[in-house]
């Protein structure tokens, strides 16, 4: 093969191999490019893929690593300027169910970063203001708007972690961070019931009302659930656990009886009450006492 020709093929390849790659030189600065996951369907049409939901939970990470996190759960084609995205600021956003575009659009806010996309479906971050060509995608659902804020625990006020919020008939939630904070993006405008739920807590449910394009804030303070601890019984051969006893153990609660029947004594409170347990007239004569059995006639009497 002649030199010429052999020059020639090497130059066909190597563009081949760059029109494949779709590699994209923004000005004189280093690019980025994340590719989509392995196994995920990237034939979509224009801005179809900032639609997809995924799940995050990106606590204190590199805007970097979030960007990476998105485009591998999106199976998006990313591509952008590390001397424009500051890749190495901390991030957090946590999401049960979030699109694509309002990932990026939190994670970008007040950066003066655009988001556009080619009909092949790559998303590209420029310069705001620089995107041409209409490819300019939206970020969220026209309209859609945001609510964010607190949880705290009711008694200590100290931010409560690990908390779903909720938002009632629809399938917006999330889970909130270390800081107490959550975000649910995605809103459409009305009137919703939201709930904040925990394990070891009153579960709390509030009101509010969202208009189009707006965010608004909506706090939480959880009270915690009465727990029932292990019940101590004291017996002749010390103290054990009520499981544990292999004997009957009556409970009568006198908070509950009081109201509906007289009680002028102990035995009014225990009579034919607890099982096993037999109250006796000792006379006839007034003002006498009664006797208390206990498991039949060898057993204690009180």
């Amino acid at each position: 093969m002649r030199p010429q020709y052999a020059a020639t093929v090497a130059l066909s390849v190597w563009a081949a191999l760059w029109l494949a790659t779709g590699v994209r030189a923004q000005d004189s600065a280093p690019s980025r490019i994340v590719p989509a996951a392995q196994g995920t369907d990237t034939g979509v049409r224009s801005g179809s893929v900032l639609t997809r939901t995924i799940a995050l939970r990106l606590e204190r990470a590199t805007l970097r690593d979030a960007l990476d996190t998105i485009a591998a759960k999106g199976g998006v084609r990313l591509t952008y300027s590390q001397d424009l995205v500051p890749v190495n600021d901390r991030v957090s956003l946590v999401a049960d169910a979030i699109t694509v575009g309002d990932a990026l659009a939190i994670l970008l806010r007040n950066r003066g970063i655009a988001v556009s996309i080619s009909p092949s479906g790559r998303v590209t971050l420029e310069r705001d203001g620089e995107s041409g060509g209409g490819m300019l995608a939206p970020l969220s659902r026209q309209g859609a708007a945001t609510i964010t804020g607190y949880v705290t625990d009711g008694a200590l006020k100290a931010p409560l972690s690990d908390v779903t919020v909720r938002i009632e008939g629809t399938a917006l939630r999330t889970t909130n961070n270390a800081d107490g904070k959550y975000t649910i993006v995605g809103v459409a405008p009305g009137t919703f019931h939201v709930t904040a739920r925990r394990v070891g807590y009153q579960p709390l449910t509030k009101d509010i009302t969202v208009a189009a394009n707006t965010e608004v804030t909506l706090d939480f303070s959880l009270v915690a659930a009465p727990t029932r601890l292990d019940e101590v019984v004291t017996t002749a051969v010390g103290e054990q656990r009520r499981y544990e006893v292999g004997n009957t153990i009556s409970t009568i609660n006198a908070d509950s009886i009081a109201p509906t029947a007289p009680i002028t004594s102990l035995t009014d409170l225990i009579s034919a009450r607890a099982p096993g347990v037999d109250v006796l007239e000792t006379s006839g004569m007034t003002g006498s006492g009664e006797a208390i059995r206990i498991r039949g006639l060898s057993s204690l009497v009180l």
